[in-house]
């Protein structure tokens, strides 16, 4: 609860400065889910926007790939999100047409954005950017190729450590590294930490990309156990519910006063039953 305060609090800014109603919505949907949630995220997500059909007549769900590095494997596509639409709200893939670097260079110019960009979802402490993970050091990137060597959503500048760090789990990761290096200019290369991402991304592709679809099998494979983990955990409250359920119905049928009751309650269902033939045929 308090980090979710702090969050709230934290893009209250952003969301002021551009005159926006905010909305606030609760759901355990990604907890209690039988589906991959990166395989499925953007369905649930319009389930939670269609609750606004009332009010709203578009929902937008913000892009991942650009149009020019497709990704058929992940829960949101330009090409099969508006199929979650409905005749009172049209759900919009937006912003396809726009690498992750150039909306980065487009919130750069903005201050109130700059402060209070949230993107961490591996950190401790949610309510703020923990500026270690992947993500982190990767939209540090961003912003660094952008102009903006330290980026006040975060507490320290990019450092080439962070770049050395930095553990590419999947493809896509992999091809926003890339996109990185095809806009920055010639002379930025002198800067030894998008050196340092230059020869990381070339190893990986010399062969690292083996390794890259290991690490997103491992990933699959984790969060599949997990997802069995927690069926098997359902599985076992349902089934404890269901036996108890049972005995108190044992319980109730052996008693002597439910035996009692159908021995009374029976001739008068038959008599009710003889006399609802009788006026039927009559």
């Amino acid at each position: 609860p308090n980090q979710t305060k702090f969050a709230l609090k934290r893009t209250a800014g952003f969301v002021n400065s551009l005159e926006l109603r905010r909305r606030i919505v609760k759901t355990n949907l990604k907890i209690v889910t039988n589906q991959n949630w990166e395989h499925s995220f953007s369905a649930q997500l319009a389930s939670v926007l269609h609750q606004f059909s009332n009010s709203a007549k578009f929902g937008l769900i913000g892009s991942g790939s650009p149009y020019s590095y497709p990704n058929p494997i992940w829960g949101s596509q330009p090409g099969t999100d508006f199929l979650l639409s409905c005749s009172g709200l049209s759900i919009v893939h937006d912003g396809a047409g726009y690498s992750r670097q150039k909306k980065v260079e487009r919130l750069s110019k903005n201050m109130i954005a700059r402060q209070n960009l949230k993107v961490c979802w591996e950190g401790v402490d949610q309510g703020r950017n923990c500026g270690f993970c992947e993500k982190c050091i990767r939209t540090k990137l961003n912003f660094l190729a952008a102009g903006i060597k330290s980026p006040e959503c975060f507490q320290e500048p990019l450092t080439i450590e962070d770049v050395h760090s930095l553990r590419v789990r999947n493809l896509i990761q992999l091809d926003e590294l890339q996109m990185i290096l095809e806009d920055l200019d010639p002379d930025q290369f002198s800067d030894p930490r998008f050196e340092a991402l230059r020869r990381k991304v070339a190893d990986l592709g010399d062969g690292g990309t083996d390794q890259t679809r290991s690490n997103e099998r491992d990933a699959q494979i984790t969060g599949l156990a997990s997802e069995i983990g927690r069926l098997q955990d359902r599985y076992k409250a349902a089934k404890s519910a269901l036996d108890e359920h049972r005995q108190e119905i044992t319980k109730l049928t052996s008693s002597k006063a439910f035996r009692l009751g159908m021995f009374i309650t029976w001739p008068v269902r038959l008599l009710r039953s003889a006399i609802a033939a009788l006026k039927r045929r009559a």
